[in-house]
């Protein structure tokens, strides 16, 4: 498959002709030259949301870096996620919205298709590394609701560490192999089974993350009925949970990210009229823009990060 090769091509719908560009690499994304309003105020929202993306995720970051009273090991692990979406507003965002805008201005660039093929993929892993980082916040929290008593022994800042380049290592692993099985021309067989081992780790991971929260939920209950009376202890499982809460909209806000991109991939191998009528790149969409939902949810979440945010610009 030679994924750096493009075409112009006049299809036939309905007796009304159609100028279509597409990349061979990916035929269900193309990118209609003749309706491209829908396009163009894609790429307007993608320009204006990369910025806004950046500044955001750079605020968090400097925040949690300058701050003690953020020195949690959850934010530190937020922290590292927020590094994730600062690359995706960096490079992701602006990459995607620029080669929209070459192609519908139909201004052919050498290897056009290569960087978009590059960059979906890295957008992927963005998107993958979120998800395994999510895992290890709920893991974490579910120590420190469930099994508080030994939160200090088994949850330290070196481990912590390890398990966020861990879930940075494990986001590559998971897209690099569909990534060179493109780029190499395998079988389209071969391709579609790493495919549906993406859909399969992020699943898992959905499962797992589900299974600590629902032990977090069942261990705040618990605490509340067992010791009633010892207030200090309930008001730091009540601060506990209400950090497990923001992770969960998190986790409730990727799911939804994703969830039409997947829909529509399952449902298009089951009935490939539907290539015809959906646009794929529209679908993604929502990926690359939960890099922006993210530090929104931080503030939204928690007052101090709000006011360390506010402050950070002199608000």
């Amino acid at each position: 498959m030679d994924i750096t090769y493009s075409t112009r091509i006049i299809t036939n719908s309905s007796s009304n002709f159609r100028s279509v560009f597409y990349c061979l690499y990916a035929s269900d994304l193309r990118w209609d030259l003749d309706n491209t309003l829908l396009s163009w105020i894609l790429v307007v929202i993608l320009y204006t949301v990369s910025p806004l993306t950046i500044l955001l995720n750079a605020l968090v970051i400097v925040a949690v870096k300058q701050r003690n009273e953020f020195q949690r090991h959850s934010t530190i692990l937020l922290r590292s996620m927020a590094v994730a979406d600062l690359l995706a507003g960096a490079l992701n965002i602006p990459v995607r919205a620029t080669i929209d805008a070459l192609i519908l201005r139909q201004l052919w660039i050498d290897h056009i298709c290569l960087i978009d093929f590059l960059n979906v993929y890295a957008m992927y892993c963005v998107f993958f590394c979120t998800l395994y980082h999510l895992i290890v916040i709920a893991w974490e929290r579910y120590i420190a609701v469930v099994k508080w008593m030994d939160y200090k022994v088994i949850v330290t800042r070196n481990r912590v560490r390890n398990l966020a380049i861990i879930a940075w290592l494990a986001s590559v692993f998971t897209v690099l192999p569909v990534t060179l099985q493109s780029m190499f021309g395998a079988s389209i067989q071969i391709v579609e089974t790493l495919y549906i081992f993406w859909i399969a780790c992020g699943t898992v991971s959905l499962l797992v993350i589900t299974y600590f929260y629902v032990k977090v939920y069942l261990g705040v209950r618990k605490r509340r009925l067992s010791e009633i009376n010892q207030v200090s202890v309930l008001v730091k499982a009540k601060l506990e949970s209400k950090v497990a809460k923001t992770t969960v909209l998190l986790t409730t806000t990727i799911i939804f990210s994703a969830f039409p991109t997947i829909v529509f991939y399952i449902l298009s191998k089951i009935f490939p009229i539907i290539n015809s009528f959906l646009d794929f790149r529209f679908l993604e969409a929502p990926i690359m823009l939960y890099s922006t939902a993210n530090p929104l949810l931080y503030c939204y979440r928690d007052r101090r990060f709000r006011k360390a945010v506010l402050e950070l610009v002199r608000i």
